[in-house]
């Protein structure tokens, strides 16, 4: 678990909330405080479609315009916190270079609950924690170091100035 403080709110802020850039995460859940505090459950809930959806919650890109709607104005949020979730493609694409180095039983992949991006604006300042869940018990650190690296790789490629906490 990484601690990460953005420097330039407004660049990162720019790629959350108008840029492609989070479209392949899920939305696990949204919190947003204006006049009102507005608060999004991404989870998908298959009786509502004729065909049943294979994923449980609603990716980023669905729900991102939604999001935008709320906090757009002459004014910042007084806060917002939102909990994004690796999809299954992006867990596959961390995992699999590692697979060999891993002391976990079986396939890897099976082992992870989840990978996390939690993103949290209060006061003037936004904060990025990553987060790894396991559904097993384990020592190995390796998937949770790779999570981390890869969310500043990503602050780095998109030019992102922040601070490790």
């Amino acid at each position: 678990m990484k601690a990460i403080q953005i420097r330039t709110l407004g660049a990162f802020t720019s790629h959350l909330l108008s840029k492609e850039t989070f479209d392949s995460y899920y939305l696990v859940e949204a919190s947003i405080t204006t006049h009102s505090t507005f608060l999004i459950n991404g989870t998908m809930h298959g009786e509502y479609y004729e065909e049943a959806p294979h994923d449980s919650y609603n990716f980023w890109k669905v729900l991102r315009p939604f999001v935008y709607e709320i906090m757009k104005g002459k004014r910042l949020p007084l806060q917002f916190k939102i909990i994004l979730k690796a999809n299954p493609k992006q867990v596959q694409d961390l995992v699999h270079p590692l697979s060999e180095n891993l002391a976990l039983p079986g396939n890897p992949e099976d082992a992870i609950d989840g990978l996390f991006l939690n993103i949290r604006y209060e006061n003037g300042v936004l904060t990025l924690t990553t987060g790894t869940s396991m559904k097993i018990f384990t020592l190995d650190r390796t998937i949770e170091k790779a999570h981390d690296a890869s969310v500043t790789s990503l602050l780095d490629s998109l030019e992102i100035s922040y601070e490790l906490l």
